[in-house]
C-alpha cells in the first residue's frame, strides 16, 4: 500500500486508517480486519477492489499503527472506532467487508447502524455465542509453539491455521513471504489479548433475523479457525443472505483462493 495511513481520533485513542482508490459512482467499501490482523493483510484484495470504488482499511484498536489502550474492548467498541472514521471521511454510507473478528465488528456496525451500510459481506466468521460451531480440538495445536523457537518459526506455526497444509505444501515461498510480511507489522501480544476478549464476548445470533441489508457470506470449507457451519449459520440467520462456499481452502480465503473472493465480493458489490 502506498498511500499514506492516516489517524482519527475516538475517545482519546488513535485509530489508524488509509483510503485507496478515488471517489467514483459506487459506495466506499470499508474492509475491517480480524483479531491480530492490520490492514496490510488484506493485501491485493483491497487494491484489486480500490480499482472501481473508494476503500477504507483499518487497523482495530491495538494492533498496527493504532494506539493500545488498556482494555476491555469489545466489538461495540471497535465498530465505534469504525464509524467514527466513517465520519470523520464524510461518508453518510458504506458497504461493509469484515474478516473473521472483523466480520463479528461488520455485524454490529450493521445491526445498531444499519442506515450506514449499503451492503454486508462477512468473510470466515461467527455470529458468536454458545450455538458458535467450536475449533475443532487438533486444530488448536498450532497455538502450542516452542518458546525456545525463533520469531519467524513461532509466526509461521501459528500462522498454519489460517491455511490448508495442502496450500502451504504446494506454496512454500509464497507462504513464508506471509510470514515474514506478518512479522514486518507491528502486532502487539497485549492488543491481541484485548481483541480476544472481545471475541469471546460476541453473541449476534439472535439479532441476525432483524437485518434487512443484502448480505454476502463468504466461507472455506477447511477454515481451521472458525468452522466452515459458522458460514452456513450466518447465511441461514441473516434474510436473503447468500453463501458463496469455496471448496478446500482455509481462514484466510483471498491468500490462497486464486482470485475468487475477489471475483464474489466484486461481482455482489456490483450487482
Amino acid at each position: 500500500m502506498s498511500n499514506p495511513s492516516n489517524t482519527v481520533i475516538n475517545d482519546d485513542v488513535k485509530i489508524a486508517y488509509q483510503v485507496l482508490g478515488e471517489q467514483s459512482d459506487q459506495i466506499p467499501l470499508v474492509m475491517v480486519i480480524g483479531l491480530s490482523g492490520v490492514k496490510e493483510d488484506w493485501r491485493h484484495l483491497s487494491a484489486n477492489l480500490s480499482k472501481n470504488r473508494q476503500v477504507i482499511v483499518i487497523d482495530n484498536r491495538g494492533l498496527g499503527e493504532s494506539d493500545i489502550p488498556d482494555g476491555p474492548y469489545s466489538v461495540e467498541l471497535m465498530a465505534g472506532d469504525v464509524i467514527n472514521v466513517i465520519d470523520h471521511l464524510g461518508l453518510r454510507k458504506v458497504d461493509c467487508l469484515g474478516h473473521s473478528m472483523g466480520g463479528m465488528i461488520s455485524q454490529q456496525i450493521a445491526i445498531a447502524s444499519p442506515e450506514r451500510v449499503g451492503k454486508l459481506i462477512l468473510i470466515g466468521t461467527s455470529h458468536g455465542g454458545p450455538n458458535q460451531a467450536p475449533m475443532k480440538a487438533e486444530n488448536a495445536q498450532a497455538f502450542q509453539v516452542d518458546p525456545q523457537a525463533s520469531k519467524f518459526e513461532k509466526a509461521s506455526k501459528v500462522l498454519t491455521a489460517n491455511f490448508t497444509a495442502e496450500w502451504i505444501n504446494a506454496n512454500p515461498e509464497d507462504y513464508k513471504n506471509i510470514v515474514n510480511a506478518s512479522l514486518a507489522q507491528r502486532r502487539s501480544g497485549r492488543g491481541i489479548f484485548h481483541q480476544m476478549s472481545a471475541v469471546m464476548a460476541v453473541n449476534h445470533e439472535e439479532k441476525l433475523p432483524q437485518l434487512s441489508i443484502p448480505t454476502l457470506v463468504i466461507h472455506g470449507t477447511e477454515d481451521q479457525l472458525l468452522d466452515y457451519k459458522n458460514g452456513q449459520m450466518l447465511a441461514e440467520k441473516i434474510p436473503n443472505a447468500e453463501l458463496v462456499t469455496l471448496e478446500n481452502i482455509g481462514h484466510l480465503t483471498w491468500s490462497m483462493d486464486e482470485g475468487a473472493t475477489e471475483k464474489a465480493v466484486e461481482r455482489f458489490l456490483m450487482g
